[in-house]
């Protein structure tokens, strides 16, 4: 029996043996590829869609048997695909040969310096010469400030040249600005003070703005001009008055005018001077050159487009004067004028400094230098 057993057994291994063994030798199936390719060099080479190589020659080993997709890729050449028979332990050798596929590219702008986009990715400014561009169509963008980005499919051929020469448009324009009457008033685009008309506003940004005029004696004139691309756009701006007319007559030449507490004029011919008022009251002084003279001040009313005259009367400040001499009764005389005999009181005098000479017969004259102050009463008493 037990004989009988082993023999049983040895008879079921040996059974299976025969079904293991097969089953192992074709799990086991590989062979190599050798892969060459003109032109040679840096690569993509791909098996099934999986990158397994980055340059050529090579042998790729351990591939399974069977049948196999082989791609190889390179800058400027075209891609190739092959499909590739693998069998067990042998080695399959495989060419690829790639065409070139590329051209040049000179790609010039007006105006130059625009920033250049290909295919979503910076390249520099123009002007610029691609000596290697891959053939086909590529995405361009142009970038300029001031400019509409220019976009485009561009064709790049198979050993040839491509020359572009690309105009971009101006994304702004320019607003000529005029008034009527001409005064002297100040231009504001979009409320930033620009300097006074006629001008010429350039390079302004295409799209709506805000012109506004404005001046001291002017209602505001606001206006919306919208700028279009590489166009003038005329705005003449017509100035209604929003002023009365002071005309201040006889004043002493050299005087400085004061308006509600601000210098607005001088006097430079005593006849006639015309000031331009917002119309409303204001508060009108007058300072003499000749500190003689007392300020002038008065209230003035002002209304829109009438003229209105004034003749201010400056008043002199006075102040006295009395001069006594030894000897009695000497002569007397103020800035060359002979005013009396001494004892002499002199009630008005105008305020400032004046000249005092003393005569009398078989005495030398004496000349004396007397300031006289508003209200005051000032003395001499002069010994021949």
């Amino acid at each position: 029996m037990v004989v009988n057993y082993l023999v049983k057994t040895i008879t079921c291994l040996a059974i299976c043996a025969c079904f293991i063994a097969p089953v192992r030798a074709e799990s086991a199936c590989t062979g190599w590829i050798a892969v060459e390719s003109d032109p040679t060099g840096f690569c993509a080479l791909r098996l099934d869609g999986k990158r397994v190589a980055y340059q050529t020659p090579v042998t790729l080993k351990n591939i399974p048997c069977g049948r196999h997709s082989l791609e190889i890729s390179k800058p400027f050449c075209s891609d190739v695909r092959k499909s590739v028979l693998v069998t067990r332990e042998d080695i399959t050798r495989v060419q690829l040969s790639m065409k070139s596929a590329a051209g040049s590219l000179e790609l010039i702008s007006h105006p130059a310096g625009a920033r250049i986009e290909l295919d979503g990715k910076a390249k520099g400014k123009t002007p610029l010469y691609f000596s290697q561009l891959k053939s086909g169509i590529h995405l361009l963008r142009l970038r300029l400030a001031d400019h509409r980005t220019l976009t485009r499919e561009i064709r790049v051929s198979t050993g040839k040249k491509t020359q572009l020469d690309l105009k971009l448009k101006p994304a702004f324009g320019e607003i000529q600005v005029r008034v009527e009457p001409e005064e002297e008033v100040m231009v504001l685009l979009d409320d930033d003070p620009v300097g006074s008309p006629p001008m010429s506003l350039k390079r302004i940004p295409s799209g709506p703005h805000v012109i506004k005029v404005v001046g001291a004696h002017y209602r505001p004139f606001t206006t919306t001009v919208t700028v279009r691309d590489g166009q003038v756009s005329d705005v003449v701006a017509q100035l209604k008055p929003h002023y009365g007319t002071l005309m201040l007559r006889k004043l002493p030449t050299g005087s400085q005018i004061y308006v509600d507490s601000k210098a607005t004029a001088r006097v430079l011919d005593r006849n006639l001077l015309a000031m331009r008022l917002v119309p409303g009251t204001h508060r009108l002084k007058v300072i003499a050159p000749d500190s003689a003279y007392a300020p002038y001040e008065r209230l003035v009313k002002i209304n829109l487009l009438e003229k209105q005259s004034l003749t201010p009367k400056l008043q002199i400040r006075t102040g006295g004067l009395m001069i006594d001499t030894t000897p009695y009764a000497a002569t007397v005389m103020v800035n060359g004028k002979e005013v009396g005999k001494a004892p002499l009181s002199i009630p008005k005098l105008k305020v400032g400094n004046h000249t005092v000479v003393v005569q009398a017969k078989g005495y030398a004259s004496q000349r004396r230098r007397v300031q006289i102050k508003d209200g005051q009463v000032s003395s001499l008493d002069i010994r021949l």
